[in-house]
């Protein structure tokens, strides 16, 4: 906003909690891309294996690309299927898939990424609005077992050069 609007925009007060912002208040209006950011950075905080587990997304979109440390070989014949020849269609080079959530044998969900912390909604928004900043794109897809949705991924797309 023009600087002299900026000035009527509040900032996060100290609550009593030492400046962390943690029980703290609005003392005006805050922009939306303000608001974004302080949730963004706050859950970023409390998420200390949050750069591993973008390191471990991008690995997994690389190796589906050819990139992995183990050597590919690509001597043998690549069968092409009808779904290979339709994703000659789309606007991505490759995607990978990012487990996000599943459900159990005993029919209960579960964060499919719980040891590099991935376990709220929240962290999966955070994660995708960060691969998406770097240029990525990313949406939320669903795996069916018959009829039921028995697991969520975030599906990362790497675009087509322009």
């Amino acid at each position: 906003p023009p600087s002299h609007l900026r000035a009527d925009l509040g900032t996060w007060q100290d609550g009593g909690s030492g400046g962390s912002g943690e029980g703290g208040v609005l003392s005006q209006a805050v922009s939306a891309s303000e608001a974004t950011e302080m949730v963004m950075s706050r859950g970023l905080e409390e998420w200390p294996e949050f750069a591993s587990c973008v390191q471990s997304a991008l690995e997994d979109l690389l190796a589906a690309g050819g990139l992995s440390p183990e050597p590919v070989n690509l001597s043998g014949v690549v069968v092409l299927d009808e779904s290979s020849a339709q994703s000659l269609q789309d606007d991505y080079l490759v995607t990978a898939q990012i487990p996000l959530a599943h459900i159990t044998d005993s029919k209960a969900w579960q964060w499919s990424r719980r040891k590099q912390g991935l376990n709220s909604v929240l962290r999966a928004k955070l994660l995708r609005c960060h691969l998406q900043r770097l240029g990525y794109s990313c949406r939320i897809v669903s795996r069916y077992d018959k009829k039921e949705i028995c697991a969520y991924y975030l599906q990362v797309e790497l675009p087509m050069p322009t």
